[in-house]
């Protein structure tokens, strides 16, 4: 459960680091941002781990041949098109341009990969 939480606060200090780092990402507030990640989470348990591990078996062998960069480069994919329905979804989060989308959907990756 405390994994849980230290992910779901990892997100939204991700979603407020980029609004003010970036200028193409607003969010409201912080309660936008953990209501964005709860969206995001959640999205992430119904669609994101089919997809995730969808993309492990066909891509299995280049993955591994690659040292993992394959499985990394298909997380920031499936991430970005997750995070472009949250950011559908939420009003109160607006991400403009697909850049800002694969930059957060990137550092997202990274960080949950790393915790």
């Amino acid at each position: 459960m405390t994994d849980l939480l230290i992910k779901w606060a990892l997100t939204a200090g991700i979603f407020m680091v980029a609004a003010t780092a970036l200028p193409s990402v607003r969010v409201k507030g912080w309660g936008a941002a953990f209501g964005a990640a709860l969206v995001l989470g959640v999205v992430n348990v119904l669609l994101g781990w089919p997809l995730q591990w969808l993309a492990g078996l066909v891509l299995w062998l280049p993955n591994l041949f690659t040292f993992g960069l394959v499985g990394l480069l298909a997380s920031i994919v499936i991430n970005t098109a997750l995070l472009a329905y949250t950011d559908k979804e939420i009003e109160d989060l607006e991400i403009k341009g697909a850049p800002a989308l694969v930059g957060i959907s990137t550092a997202i990756s990274v960080v949950m990969g790393l915790v």
